[in-house]
């Protein structure tokens, strides 16, 4: 037996349970034992072949990991390449616990810039990863290492952004696991932050059958679907005509529709924030306090601040 996340009230926390238990049941696993010497060797091939690269970039650059999982087998580390890349996130994970053995992941020394998703498409990663997360209980580094969950992340994203590619949608995944972060210097300002004060600005546009999202401006802020009572979706978004333009018209809600819930474009609602701050706190803030306390169906959780 093992723990599992508090259950809450509703359709979609019961998909959550679901996801819970299937993260947890029992599968056919190889059996690989990696001994602390292999953990060295591991890191090591790494280090050989990284050419000053960031551990992330297996996660993201498969062909990158291919030459990792060669480099670490010719030394003598025979695993399945999901489980290669696995160990050695759990290190750089883990820096001080391996520490003790000896065992250390050099830093990076190649500083990496990507261009961010369009705006158009900003939600479509993570849909993608929240109906995953929902089906099986994966994270996002489980989506992005497992081949079955990645391919299966990659072909639900692509339905919903038909214009990214393979690199395109992970290195977004990435950008997810990572904003979805509250460091504990942040705590403070995180808890002071009082939603009374920024629900009331939020600018309602109607439902989507009748909102005018031309009207938006190409200007960054925050955008809330909502269905009743019920918080559907919040994001920032540096470009909120396009954001809201392609949510309103777009198929992303219709591949999140499952067997007890169908979008109704005459029931969702569409509220706006505009501008990168409010109370002069930036909306990216804001945006992970309402993930955090309204809990929408469709964004990734936020980790850190519990």
């Amino acid at each position: 037996m093992v723990p599992g996340s508090r259950a809450k009230f509703g359709n979609f926390a019961q998909l959550a349970v679901q996801g819970d238990l299937e993260r947890h049941r029992a599968r056919p696993e190889p059996c690989v034992s990696l001994t602390h010497d292999d953990e060295r060797t591991l890191v090591k091939a790494f280090e050989e072949m990284r050419d000053g690269h960031a551990p992330d970039r297996l996660l993201w650059d498969k062909s990158f990991a291919e030459s990792f999982h060669r480099v670490a087998r010719r030394k003598g580390v025979h695993a399945p390449g999901r489980i290669l890349t696995r160990r050695l996130i759990n290190i750089r994970k883990n820096k001080a616990r391996y520490l003790k053995y000896g065992i250390a992941i050099l830093p990076s020394t190649v500083q990496e810039s990507h261009p961010s998703i369009s705006p158009r498409y900003a939600h479509a990663v993570e849909f993608a990863l929240v109906r995953l997360r929902y089906l099986y209980g994966a994270s996002i580094d489980d989506i992005l290492i497992e081949p079955d969950l990645g391919q299966e992340f990659v072909d639900l994203a692509s339905r919903m952004a038909p214009g990214l590619g393979d690199i395109e949608l992970r290195l977004g995944a990435l950008c997810i696991r990572k904003s979805r972060f509250e460091a504990r210097r942040e705590r403070t300002l995180f808890e002071d932050l009082n939603l009374n004060e920024i629900e009331p600005a939020l600018s309602l546009l109607g439902n989507f059958a009748e909102a005018n999202v031309d009207s938006l401006p190409e200007d960054v802020g925050l955008i809330v679907v909502g269905e009743e009572s019920r918080w559907l979706y919040v994001a920032r978004n540096t470009c909120l005509r396009e954001g809201a333009k392609e949510l309103v018209r777009g198929p992303a809600l219709d591949v999140m529709a499952n067997h007890f819930w169908r979008p109704d474009r005459n029931r969702l609602v569409l509220r706006v924030l505009v501008g990168p701050q409010f109370e002069k706190v930036g909306v990216v803030k804001w945006q992970m306090k309402l993930i955090e306390e309204r809990s929408p169906v469709f964004n990734w959780p936020v980790c850190g601040v519990a």
